[in-house]
């Protein structure tokens, strides 16, 4: 008696029956034998992919459905699977254009769109996720994806009002939706409820433990609040559970940056760039892990490649890169970032002008004539003016990578950069006249910073130093946090405040003009430090237990600025021990350098 094999057909329904009872590895083991056969029919290969999909088995699946593609070419399930292995193993470029082809020529299948937009946020192309989203609620409003896509890319935008109506609207439909609670703790985080985020967290890890994508805003929420130990634990075990996905490998370097494992968290970055080298985001942070510990030459090269996180304007290409120009050569330097970048960047302008650039920085107009000071800097123009065509361009943050910066000794020899004007200088020396050592103070920094509530200490960590015998304090402190002084008794802590003073008529230049009139700064980490550091003048950090890239993680100096002494936490959020130690070294300063 002799057997016959099963048919295809045979096979294919054993395996279906199998995949449904949840059997997947059964049921892939099932088809395998056909799969084996280079004959094997098109419906057998895209279903052995959609199984090795689902386990995880992601070169199986592409080899498979690579197969598939080629004899099913109108397929949409297959194309939309292999689009699928592309997104997960880092391709994303790949992914979008096969998901892209889909939701093209089929436009009503919602999984598809599903994935399209998922890639398409991971790209930043948010245009793209917006018309996913809107595509999603009209052809599946009985699916939440619409809801849970537009609630991501409000986000993404940093607009949390809108993220929470969109959550509203989605928890209206879905009301006992795990994926919408967890995005509303995740909102609430960003919002800093902490206690209020942290109960909605627990709420929705009560109905889904194992949820990565909730895991994974939840680590993110610890490591906002400063749990960056425990944060880091939680990133490791989310990273060990799905070591396929980039984005997880990048989320653990970000907690080994945040813990001060600098070494590790380059391996882990540079490992998230391989498996995506088309995600930005990773090239970014791991520039950031790799210029903190110190090699300035390569962690530069990194960060010039931030333009692709951002989009190149249309100069890009043609961008000044360091070599040397006819002199008198027009050259217009864009300050891209915040206000404490372009100061600290500006230094870089000297060795332009060194290179024959006759330098205009382009900035925010109201920093300009603190730039006018700058080595090297011929003119200021403000942002919004237009640059005529064929003029050499370049971008701030892109100067060290341009002119060669490769270690510590290529930055503290620039300062000073920035000069007050005598004649405030003269004005704010007498208006300060006194007898004891004079600490101008600045405690808060842009409360629109992320995490800019693990940067700024609340002014009553400062009031210490007031007391100390010897010591008049000043407030420099302008704008956000002034509202802070009213709860201080000028009687057990007199801080003469200067803040409605500064700068009435031009940005930044009696506050320049004041610290080259005091004995000493105190500062968090703000444009003023940079400030300060820019024109030479004595200055003290204070910095969070995990500071930002330009501080080095250990040490109480920075080669950024060699008149700056750096207090750091030892414990997150520990400002108390910091401002003690700060008091202890005050007293020490005052006794041995008297007022001038």
């Amino acid at each position: 008696m002799t057997s016959t094999k099963p048919s295809p057909e045979a096979v294919f329904q054993q395996a279906s029956v199998l995949s449904l009872a949840g059997n997947l590895r059964e049921a892939r083991a099932t088809l395998d034998p056909i799969v084996q056969s280079p004959a094997a029919p098109p419906a057998i290969l895209a279903a052995a992919g959609h199984l090795d999909l689902a386990l995880g088995r992601l070169a199986s699946a592409r080899r498979v459905l690579e197969r598939a593609v080629v004899m099913a070419p109108e397929a949409p399930a297959v194309l939309e699977d292999l689009g699928r292995v592309f997104w997960r193993t880092g391709k994303l470029d790949d992914a979008a254009r096969l998901l892209g082809q889909v939701v093209r020529r089929w436009p009503r299948r919602a999984s598809a769109w599903v994935a399209f937009g998922e890639v398409r946020l991971r790209q930043r192309r948010l245009p793209d996720v917006d018309a996913a989203s809107a595509q999603l609620l009209m052809v599946a409003p009985e699916s939440p994806d619409g809801h849970r896509l537009r609630t991501l890319v409000a986000l993404e935008r940093g607009r949390l009002e809108g993220a929470r109506l969109a959550i509203d609207i989605w928890l209206n439909a879905f009301p006992r939706s795990t994926e919408a609670m967890s995005l509303l703790a995740d909102l609430q985080s960003r919002g800093r409820h902490f206690d209020q985020a942290e109960a909605t967290f627990q709420d929705a890890l009560g109905r889904a433990p194992n949820d990565l994508a909730l895991r994974t805003r939840y680590a993110h929420h610890r490591g906002r609040r400063g749990d960056f130990l425990y944060a880091l634990q939680l990133f490791t075990d989310i990273a060990r559970q799905s070591p396929e996905q980039a984005i997880h490998i990048a989320n653990r370097g970000i907690a080994q940056m945040w813990a001060g494992q600098l070494d590790a968290a380059v391996q882990s970055l540079e490992a998230a760039a391989q498996m995506e080298p088309s995600n930005a985001n990773h090239r970014w942070n791991l520039s950031h892990a790799i210029l903190q510990s110190g090699d300035y030459r390569r962690g530069f090269e990194i960060h010039e490649q931030r333009v692709a996180l951002f989009g190149p304007p249309s100069w890009w290409n043609t961008r000044w890169r360091g070599e040397a120009l006819p002199k008198g050569t027009p050259l217009f330097l864009d300050a891209a970032q915040g206000l404490g970048d372009a100061i600290q960047f500006v230094r870089f302008a000297q060795d332009a002008a060194d290179r024959g650039a006759a330098v205009t920085v382009r900035a925010h107009s109201r920093i300009l004539p603190l730039f006018a000071s700058a080595d090297g800097v011929s003119a200021g123009s403000p942002k919004s003016d237009a640059v005529g065509p064929g003029v050499k361009r370049a971008r701030l943050l892109s100067l060290p990578h341009a002119i060669g910066v490769e270690a510590s000794s290529d930055l503290g020899h620039r300062v000073p950069y920035l000069y007050a004007e005598p004649e405030r200088v003269a004005r704010w020396t007498e208006r300060i006249r006194g007898p004891d050592f004079k600490v101008g103070i600045v405690w808060q920094g842009n409360p629109a910073y992320d995490l800019d509530h693990l940067r700024s200490p609340p002014l009553r960590h400062y009031l210490p130093l007031t007391a100390l015998d010897g010591i008049q304090a000043f407030s420099l402190q302008k704008f956000h946090g002034v509202d802070q002084l009213a709860s201080v008794d000028p009687s057990t802590h007199p801080i003469v405040d200067l803040g409605p003073e500064l700068d009435l008529d031009v940005a930044f230049l009696d506050t320049a003009a004041t610290m080259k009139a005091l004995d000493l700064v105190i500062t968090s980490d703000t444009s003023i430090a940079h400030l300060a550091g820019a024109l030479g003048v004595p200055t003290w950090v204070v910095l969070p237990f995990a500071p930002d890239w330009r501080w080095p993680r250990t040490g109480s100096h920075t080669p950024w600025y060699p008149t700056m002494r750096l207090f750091r936490q030892t414990q997150s959020g520990d400002w108390a021990g910091v401002l003690k130690r700060v008091a202890t070294a005050l007293s020490e300063r005052a006794a041995s350098e008297p007022s001038r």
